[in-house]
């Protein structure tokens, strides 16, 4: 039986491992959360993934050219860095 893997080197429960050896910065990760949603969007097309979209773009080249969104993302990404809990999201029927 193996040992269990390491906290940077925790496996991936679909098998993946892309990027498990390199950090990202705030900005790349934004953008490979951009890069998620917009192919969900390419498979599901529906208004408010496109609106999320147009929302969250910015400049790569410039993060203040949307600075509300720039400053939504950078709490986002402390919370991470501290563990806190994923949000519920409840259904919009609940």
């Amino acid at each position: 039986m193996s040992a269990s893997p390491s906290n940077e080197e925790e496996q991936l429960p679909w098998g993946g491992d892309v990027g498990q050896s390199q950090a990202l910065s705030s900005q790349q990760a934004h953008e490979a959360a951009y890069r998620f949603v917009a192919r969900y969007y390419d498979y599901e097309r529906i208004a408010p993934l496109l609106r999320m979209l147009q929302d969250i773009a910015w400049r790569h080249d410039d993060p203040d050219s949307n600075r509300e969104a720039w400053a939504s993302w950078q709490v986002c990404v402390q919370e991470t860095l501290d563990g806190a809990p994923l949000p519920d999201v409840p259904p919009p029927w609940a």
